[in-house]
């Protein structure tokens, strides 16, 4: 008798284990991905308007200063889907 429950008492904590990690697993938030988009600003007549352009994406979606090119009028932003969701509609 002492045989079985022994090994009900490995199996028990076999058990335990697992679910330990999995709900271990379960309660982590996933790794935020970071995306790369070049946007064309089109309605920036100036360069100061691009640039104040850039820098109201910059501010309102909290990404990283973005790699301009003043003359093609594009930004290259690096973030979240969601920051960079925001950059675009916002641009």
């Amino acid at each position: 008798m002492t045989v079985s429950i022994q090994a009900m008492g490995v199996r028990t904590f076999q058990l335990l284990i697992a679910v330990l990690f999995i709900s271990a697993a379960s309660g982590q938030t996933p790794e935020k991905q970071s995306v790369e988009r070049v946007l064309h600003v089109t309605h920036a007549e100036t360069v100061l308007d691009f640039r104040e352009l850039v820098e109201v994406v910059r501010l309102m979606t909290d990404i990283q200063p973005p790699a301009t090119d003043t003359a093609k009028r594009t930004m290259t932003l690096r973030g979240t889907s969601q920051q960079i969701a925001l950059a675009e509609w916002l641009a």
